[in-house]
């Protein structure tokens, strides 16, 4: 398997896990999120942005709209205790979970788990969000009163389980229970906690332990249904006091969704890890620093390997945390902030060529930028930029020669076809009819030669001087066709319509031979009718397109590819004289002003020729 086909294969196992994430994301009803902590100058955390938010967050806080947003701006008065807390996850890697009480304005509690996405340098948490009010509040119901308790132990309608803790019987199940585990009733309270948690029998002791001495009373499992399946689980358990007995209570929630998202969120981020670092492009994470709204520097968030090689860096040095003035210096960052102004641009992406100072390679830089980030993919293209410049001087080597051999061509040509005039005059009335044949035949060859070499020095000669731009009104270039015509279109009955045509920036000489060429096609390749040839304009996009429609024979839609080559002909040299290279000589022409050419016919149903030219450059109708 070739690296491409196994790069293809790792990106769309990529594209699969984050289409199953997004659809878990979305759908499940904890709130979920995914921030990330940011430092001050003094590297103590100041605020954090939320990178993430599913729906089921927006709706359990009220927050909207708060992809990109800081806390602090959506909430002004935020309590340090959050900035501190999640900072505390990011540095320690430790997760972090607690019930948090809103008082105001809904009063309601919230379960809250926070954990590090990402290995000791990350510093993005994911939050976990769960309304536990209706819990918190059945379970200060059953503080209450004992007598209260057993109405909200068999009518509630999350699984709840009474435990003896020194045995690990299960006393009591409710309704909920029953039909969450799938047992009777009789079935259930037969059994030990460890018949349904999955924990060995001393782990299961350590944490009912933890949980009598109120050391903990947040719990993740995974229990054993009847059926056999395993489902992950959240207990919240106490101890609790029933006719007497000193029990344990526990109130399960299945979490088996969030848990898979979980789950998947790391084999995403492991996945991530191994195609990221086995790219061949390097590729590189820069959190830009910004003062009065420009960048003054960078901070390197991630990279792979590559980059580091592309760039020029000693492979495995540790760049990441650390800023492009640190790493590369004061004075090449200086250089790269204009670039990186240009690639924070709301366009969607940009593309630049450049060398590394560092590496000395040609480098492809791609760039996409989501606020102050930027991600950037290097491309190595040292090796295409020698082959272009290898291409381009044999190019210059090739038009000189054609222009050489070309010119060097004319002299002796011109000698033969003198020759041959003197000898006719001289000789012609000795000469039989087969000698006079071949006489004729020669003298037509040696003009046919004259002109090909004549087209030829012109071809050669597109390459070998630059375009030449300036305002050309159009209108005023087919006029001059039509009077450097005059005469083939007098002898043929041509009609010529010239409609409004705009003022371009172009190489006026060689977009009137463009012109020239396809009016003068238009006239030569007619059919049994008188030609009429139509010249017009009109605006698409950023481009001026130009179209010759003529009445005349027609082109079969298959020659589209042959039709614009070198020395192409469709008819024979006694039906329709010519070169073939007319049009490859058009083409040319339009596609050095930054233009294409093309044509839309059916045979015996005219042709028309288009071609454009950039509209931006011009300024409007001339003629």
């Amino acid at each position: 398997m070739t690296d491409a086909a196994s790069c293809k294969e790792m990106k769309e196992a990529l594209r699969k896990s984050e289409d199953r994430y997004r659809l878990l994301f979305n759908s499940i009803d904890e709130g979920f999120c995914i921030i990330e902590v940011i430092l001050g100058q003094d590297d103590r955390p100041v605020d954090f942005r939320f990178l993430e938010i599913n729906p089921a967050f927006e709706r359990l806080t009220g927050l909207r709209d708060g992809v990109g947003r800081r806390m602090r701006e959506m909430v002004p008065k935020l309590e340090e205790f959050w900035i501190d807390a999640y900072d505390r996850v990011a540095r320690t890697g430790e997760p972090f979970r607690f019930v948090y009480h809103a008082a105001l304005p809904r009063n309601v509690w919230f379960d809250i788990h926070a954990f590090r996405l990402g290995g000791e340098e990350s510093n993005r948490v994911a939050v976990v969000l769960n309304d536990i009010t209706e819990r918190i509040r059945r379970e200060e119901a059953l503080k209450e009163s004992e007598a209260r308790y057993r109405s909200l132990f068999n009518d509630n309608s999350s699984v709840m389980l009474l435990i003896d803790p020194s045995t690990g019987q299960l006393v009591d199940a409710n309704q909920a229970a029953i039909d969450y585990y799938g047992y009777s009733r009789d079935k259930l309270t037969s059994l030990k906690i460890t018949d349904i948690n999955t924990l060995p029998l001393d782990e299961v002791k350590a944490e009912m332990g933890r949980s009598l001495a109120g050391e903990k009373r947040s719990f993740n499992f995974r229990h054993r249904m009847a059926s056999g399946e395993i489902r992950d689980v959240e207990v919240f358990s106490g101890p609790i006091t029933v006719d007497g007995r000193h029990l344990l209570y526990s109130i399960v929630h299945d979490v088996t969704g969030r848990m898979q998202v979980e789950r998947m969120l790391k084999e995403s981020e492991a996945r991530y890890r191994e195609l990221f670092h086995a790219m061949r492009e390097g590729v590189v994470v820069q959190m830009l620093i910004m003062d009065d709204g420009k960048v003054t520097d960078w901070i390197y968030e991630d990279y792979n390997s590559a980059y580091l090689e592309l760039i020029g860096l000693t492979p495995g040095t540790d760049i990441r945390g650390k800023k492009g003035s640190e790493v590369i210096g004061p004075d090449l960052v200086k250089e790269y902030l204009p670039v990186l102004e240009r690639m924070r641009s709301p366009r969607a992406a940009l593309q630049l060529r450049y060398t590394s100072p560092l590496s000395g390679r040609e480098l492809l830089a791609s760039s996409v930028a989501e606020g102050d980030r930027i991600v950037v993919a290097f491309t190595d293209i040292t090796d295409l930029k020698r082959t272009e410049e290898d291409l381009r001087r044999s190019n210059e080597e090739l038009q000189q020669f054609a222009y050489v051999a070309s010119h060097d061509l004319q002299e002796p040509l011109r000698m033969v076809t003198a020759y041959l005039g003197l000898l006719e005059k001289k000789y012609g009335g000795e000469l039989n009819p087969q000698a006079k044949e071949y006489m004729r035949t020669a003298v037509e060859g040696s003009v046919r030669m004259r002109e090909l070499i004549d087209d030829l020095l012109q071809y050669s000669r597109l390459d070998s001087r630059p375009v030449e731009l300036r305002k050309v009104d159009m209108g005023q270039v087919a006029h001059r066709v039509m009077e450097n015509l005059k005469i083939t279109i007098l002898e043929a009955g041509g009609h010529i319509e010239i409609q409004p045509l705009p003022v371009v920036m172009a190489d006026e000489q060689q977009i009137t031979q463009v012109l020239q060429n396809l009016i003068s096609n238009a006239i030569k390749f007619r059919s049994d009718e008188p030609p009429r040839v139509e010249v017009s304009a009109v605006t698409y996009a950023n481009d001026f397109v130009f179209s010759v429609r003529d009445n005349g024979i027609g082109i079969d839609p298959k020659y589209a590819d042959k039709l614009f080559k070198m020395f192409s002909r469709l008819h024979a040299r006694d039906e329709y004289p010519g070169t073939g290279i007319g049009l490859a000589i058009a083409k040319k022409i339009v596609e050095r002003h930054g233009g294409k050419i093309w044509f839309e016919s059916e045979p015996g149903k005219g042709t028309t020729f288009f071609f454009t030219l950039p509209a931006d450059k011009g300024d409007g109708r001339g003629e």
